[in-house]
Formats: C-alpha cells, structure tokens, sequence
C-alpha cells in the first residue's frame, strides 16, 4: 500500500502539524513506490498538499532523482545548504576519489612495472616474467591510458612510454613476435602524444617516426593480423598531427602566408590515405566489421577536414558523408537513436563521433549555400548529444550538453540569416536563459561564457532596429 493510500500516514502529518505547525515536513519517496508513477500527489499522503499546496520531494526512485540527487536534495533540506552547493562540493568529492584511485593505481603499476623489467631478463622463469611484464605493459598503454585520456592526464604516463620503449628497444625488431611489436607501436604512439600536448613537435614526430619504422619492418609477417593494421594506420595518424601545429602557428603568425599554409595541408593527405589504405582489410573480416566502421569513420573525417581547410567543400562534405554512413551503423542500430544509460553507454564514444562528423558537415553545407541541410545535420547533432547528456538524469554529462547547445545556437544562426521568418523571438530568449543558468551554477566555465556571450550578440542584432 503506497503512503497517498495509508490512512495513519496522513493521521501522523494531522497530528505533526498540530503540535509544530511551524515546522516542515520533509517527504521522501522511496523505491517501494509505483515505479512508474511520475506525479508525486499520486504517491504522497493527501495531507501533505493540503491547502492546493504543490508537494515536494526527494524522489529515490531510478525514474525520479535517483539515488544521489534525491539524498542531496534531502541533506539540502536538512541542513539548509542551498542544493547547487551542495551537488558542487559532492561532485569535488566524487573528482578527488578518482584522482586519489588514479594516483595508487599509476605508483603500484609504475613499481610492478620496474619490478618485473628488472627480473625480467633472469634466466629463472624467464618466459613466464616476460608475460607478466608485457601484461602489464598491455594493460597500461591500453586500458588505463583510456581512462587518463579523457580526462587530461596522459602526462602521468610519461615513464611508462619511456620505459616500454627502452624495454623493447632492447630485443631486435625481428625477435618480437606481433603481439610485442603492436605493443611497442602504442608505446611509441603514446610518446608522441605527450610530447605534442608538451608542444615538443620534434619529439613527437621523432616517436611517430619511429612507429612508422617499426611497422615497415614488421609488416610481412604481421600484416594481416587485424590490430596490427589498426596500429599501421594509427601510426600514420600521429606522424600527420604535428603538420596541424604547424598549420595553427602560420594562422597565427604576423603574416600569414597562404602558400604555405596550403603546402602544409595538403602534406597531409598522403598520410590520411595511408590511414586509410591501412585498415581496408578490416571490412572483409567479420568480427572486425566495428573496428573497421569506427576507424573509416575517423579518416574520412580527417581528410574531410584537410579538404575543409583547403576550400574544397564538395569534397569535404563527400568525405563526412562517408564517416556518417560508416558509423551509423553501430552507433544508430536499426536506424533508431539509442535513449537511456543502458543503450547509449556502450555506444558513447560512437556517438560523440557521429556527432563530431556532423558538426563539420553542417558546416561544409553552409560554405556550399545549402542551409537547410546544414540545420538538418546540427539538429541531428542536437539530439546525440542531449540524448548523451541526460542519459543519467542524476549525473548530467556537461561536455555532451555543451555541444547539444552548440549546436542549438547554430541552428538559430543559420535561421537568423537564412530563414528569419523561421526564428521564433522567444528562441534566443530561451537558449539565453538556459545557458544563463549553466553559468551560475558554475560563473568559471568558458564554455558557458564564451556561449552566452554568442547567444546575447545574436539576440542584440536580430532585436536591434533597422536602420534606413
């Protein structure tokens, strides 16, 4: 029996109020109730609404707050805390769980690492210490480099590039089976990545070089082995991303010299054709079929943005179709966008890049005056990423939301100059207000800065009167 139907529940609340009518009652709706049921009058005792009172909350349930907001808002009533403070210091608590897990997790795998390379080489169970480094090697230059990754840590990996480096610069490139020989290609990936976010571009290609080398020599006998081709075009990847600072320090430079800045593009097509040439053969294996869609997805996205940059939007946009079509299909299975935690967790990173080839066909279109199809695409965008961004409704992914109101104000940009009977006066009104509340609830963020800032100049000069 639910509490709205409980005849001494509603008694007890008569009661309370009687005896301390100037104190709250604070209603908490747990799991026992109809899961289902979304209006809380339904759930709740009458008496709490009396007077046509709106009753409030905290809502346990998974189709409610959820665990963690709802207890938030309950120690917010409690306590008095305003909730927003509240949910800021507990995600600060949650951030320094991670990076103290983190740190543990890099000095343990760091001493276990130098442990075992310095055994390794004993002539006592020599076989079984070498597998047991290059486990531990496998498991940090993949899986934990892809937790770090996204959250601007892959600094704290420096060593273990170094040291994977140096330990299989130790064995000829002809005494390392494939498995080994992949390993120290991501070694070397890993490398050059560091050394580009120091802006240490030299050393970057000298590691993405070096990848390049070690994949030539190995290619014969391990040519056909599928993450051995991943890693061949991987390696092209990094030995063309450093030509992208060069591209950005001529942009940026006093004057800006167009004949270079298109040299430098165009060097980059060969190695996205290498890329791409690579991982073909992953389309004819079965179980690959994911890996190939994802990585064709990510060259042509690449060369789409070489031929952006270039001024050839026919073939850019040609090129973000292909990267479209290739990763649709698995990141919209069955032509339906995925909803939930439990449907969109493990196609999040797909998303990100559909939505990421979207973005820059929307705008490749408008450079080929075709603004209807740019809105088609930044809506499309819209909806991944809103869906990604309130996939748990207690734990809101703010990148994700960031780039679904992005992609907002860019619909209503191309409508303001394509179509302004389409643009709606409260449209810009609404967006301003919702990015508005981003920025208080965190007044650092440059995102929402550098948004409200385009939301509240497009809204000044669509509202501005003309002048004759």
């Amino acid at each position: 029996e639910c509490a709205a139907q409980a005849a001494w529940g509603g008694r007890e609340i008569e009661a309370f109020r009687d005896i301390h009518p100037t104190k709250p009652i604070i209603a908490v709706v747990l799991d026992g109730a109809e899961a289902d049921t979304v209006d809380l009058k339904s759930v709740l005792p009458q008496q709490l609404s009396a007077g046509n009172k709106e009753p409030l909350a905290a809502d346990l349930r998974r189709s409610g707050d959820g665990y963690r907001l709802g207890f938030l808002k309950l120690v917010s009533a409690l306590s008095g805390d305003p909730l927003n403070q509240l949910l800021q210091k507990d995600t600060r608590r949650r951030n320094r769980r991670v990076t103290l897990v983190t740190t543990a997790s890099l000095f343990l795998a760091t001493i276990l690492l130098t442990l075992t390379v310095r055994a390794e080489w004993a002539r006592q169970d020599a076989d079984q210490r070498r597998a047991e480094v290059e486990g531990m090697l496998d498991f940090m230059l993949n899986d934990l480099k892809a937790e770090l990754e996204p959250v601007g840590r892959l600094e704290a990996l420096s060593g273990v590039a170094e040291q994977a480096i140096d330990y299989y610069a130790k064995r000829d490139a002809s005494e390392l089976d494939c498995a080994s020989a992949i390993r120290s290609i991501h070694a070397f990936h890993l490398a050059s990545n560091i050394h580009l976010n120091r802006d240490e571009l030299t050393a970057a290609t000298d590691m993405a070089e070096r990848a390049r080398a070690l994949v030539a020599r190995k290619k014969q006998d391990c040519g056909s082995v599928p993450y051995f081709m991943v890693a061949d075009g991987h390696s092209e990847y990094w030995a063309a991303s450093p030509i992208w600072r060069n591209i950005a320090a001529i942009e940026l430079g006093e004057v800006f010299d167009e004949a270079e800045y298109k040299a430098q593009l165009n060097a980059l097509k060969p190695y996205y054709e290498r890329y791409r040439n690579a991982i073909l053969p992953l389309e004819d294996i079965p179980d690959q079929r994911r890996t190939f869609a994802i990585e064709s997805a990510d060259t042509s996205i690449n060369i789409g943005s070489v031929h952006y940059y270039l001024d050839e939007f026919a073939q850019a946009r040609d090129q973000f179709d292909v990267a479209i079509e290739s990763i649709s299909v698995i990141a919209t299975p069955e032509g339906r966008l995925p909803q939930g935690s439990e449907e969109i967790e493990p196609v999040k990173t797909e998303l990100y890049t559909l939505a990421n080839a979207l973005g820059w066909k929307a705008a490749t279109s408008e450079w080929l005056d075709a603004d209807q199809e740019a809105i088609e695409a930044r809506e499309f965008e819209r909806q991944i990423m809103y869906a990604v961004a309130t996939a748990k409704p207690a734990e809101t992914d703010f990148p994700a939301l960031a780039q679904a109101l992005q992609s907002e104000f860019a619909i209503l940009r191309i409508k303001s100059r394509a179509f302004p009977d389409q643009l709606q006066s409260t449209d810009l009104a609404r967006l301003e207000s919702r990015v508005s509340d981003l920025v208080g609830t965190d007044p650092t963020n440059e995102t929402w800065q550098d948004l409200l800032a385009k939301v509240k100049l497009l809204r000044s000069d669509i509202e501005a009167p003309s002048v004759d």
